[in-house]
């Protein structure tokens, strides 16, 4: 019997100290891999899914997301910009992140729009 794997998902924002941030591509998944090692990497099966404006989706393999959390936290430049990556929220389904990530945006153009 073969064993569907469960994914996890984590939302994530990407704060960079320029007006045009760094793209979130394959530099965050080659810091993710350096930070965890590449065993741990392959087992946690990492990828970028998704990007909403600064804001980007991690799937990972269920029982990683801590790893792949603390990992992004350690993340402080990219392509020579000093960035700041915060996680925002982790779920089992890409569907409630999504909406999550689209909530978030609607607050930030309306508190935006209003100063």
């Amino acid at each position: 019997m073969i064993l569907k794997r469960k994914n996890r998902y984590v939302l994530a924002v990407l704060l960079a100290g320029t007006d045009q941030p760094p793209r979130a591509n394959n530099a965050i998944i080659d810091q993710i891999k350096e930070l965890i090692g590449a065993l741990e990497f392959a087992k946690a099966n990492v990828h970028i899914i998704k990007e909403i404006g600064n804001m980007f989706v991690v799937s990972c393999t269920r029982g990683y997301e801590e790893k792949i959390i603390l990992a992004l936290s350690f993340i402080k430049k990219l392509q020579n910009t000093p960035v700041s990556v915060c996680t925002l929220k982790t779920s089992g389904t890409l569907k409630a992140i999504t909406e999550y990530a689209e909530l978030i945006k609607s607050k930030v153009s309306e508190v935006s729009e209003s100063t």
